[in-house]
């Protein structure tokens, strides 16, 4: 029993696997005192539905940071995407058309990014600030800063807003479809084994033959659809938009994938890590909201979290580049 437990524990995505069941299970037990609610499948779907567009957003997030790069521009993408199709529907395009040409739109975008980080070699970190500031101000500029609202089929809102079994939500059965998915690229395909190359080192990467800029430039165009087809979801759960939804969405995305075990570095964590993470960052939410906790301080309490995650995952590089 004990080596089994160290085997598992000397194991870095197991480790970290065990230590987020562990919070999860210490929050339901903990935060069940304060509200019999918290810890009932009634919470599980509400949270569920809340957290898809993040979610989504995590997975696709997960392995852009797997290459070492980062994305700040998911919630922007996210909203513009959202006005888009929403503006399209309010002008009677159908919503299958108003649906394909708004991820066109946020593909676009993330196309954009791939290109002026993988080509131009500019940096991610500038590149996303710019675009997330850029967009950001378009979505102001759509309704001058008002929402938008009422649409001619409301048939668009069942989707974001419809159960299965009354239990899981089908926007995040599309979370899961989506992990599921990139988890078994990542797992059972050269894909994967080319992804973790170049969070390893990149140079290491490009002379062994794998075609890094176009990694990179992939990876920021599927962020981008991804972002798009979150902007999708959460205009079907919310059956509207304003122009500050999302705002904040790529800290808690990030947040999520450094907590699920993704370094900061590149190259170390998997889909599954981050997939708890977002099940932790979901409860912990709901948990603050129970015991009603300032917004900002759950704000200072994430960002606490963050900087929590890249100083173990820090630590423990080191301590595997010594060993």
């Amino acid at each position: 029993m004990k080596i089994q437990l160290k085997k598992i524990l000397s194991n870095y995505n197991l480790r970290r696997y065990v230590i987020l069941i562990g919070i999860l299970i210490l929050m339901l037990i903990g935060f069940s005192t304060q509200s019999a609610v918290y810890a009932s499948m009634a919470n599980f779907t509400n949270i569920t539905s809340k957290f898809a567009e993040i979610g989504l957003i995590a997975a696709s997030m997960s392995l852009v940071m797997l290459t070492g790069d980062i994305d700040l521009s998911v919630g922007s993408v996210m909203c513009f995407s959202a006005f888009t199709a929403g503006a399209l529907m309010q002008n009677s395009v159908p919503i299958p058309a108003a649906v394909i040409l708004a991820l066109a739109v946020a593909t676009l975008i993330g196309l954009m990014n791939g290109f002026m980080i993988a080509v131009l070699n500019m940096q991610p970190v500038i590149v996303t600030l710019g675009t997330m500031t850029a967009f950001r101000g378009l979505c102001y500029v759509f309704r001058k800063g008002g929402p938008m609202r009422g649409f001619p089929d409301e048939s668009f809102f069942w989707f974001g807003n419809s159960t299965l079994f009354g239990v899981i939500p089908y926007s995040f059965i599309l979370v899961i479809v989506v992990f599921a998915i990139f988890a078994f690229g990542m797992k059972y395909t050269r894909f994967g084994l080319d992804i973790r190359a170049i969070g390893n080192n990149a140079s290491a990467a490009e002379f062994s033959g794998i075609k890094v800029k176009k990694y990179r430039m992939g990876l920021f165009t599927l962020n981008g659809f991804i972002s798009g087809l979150a902007g999708i979801v959460i205009l079907s759960r919310m059956q509207g938009i304003e122009a500050a939804l999302g705002d904040g969405y790529e800290f808690d995305a990030i947040t999520m994938c450094l907590l699920g075990g993704i370094s900061i570095n590149g190259g170390k964590g998997t889909l599954f890590g981050t997939f708890i993470g977002i099940l932790v960052i979901g409860y912990l939410k709901s948990g603050m909201n129970i015991v009603h906790v300032s917004a900002y301080y759950q704000s200072a309490i994430l960002g606490a979290i963050i900087l929590l995650a890249v100083i173990i995952g820090n630590l423990e590089f080191n301590h595997r580049e010594k060993g």
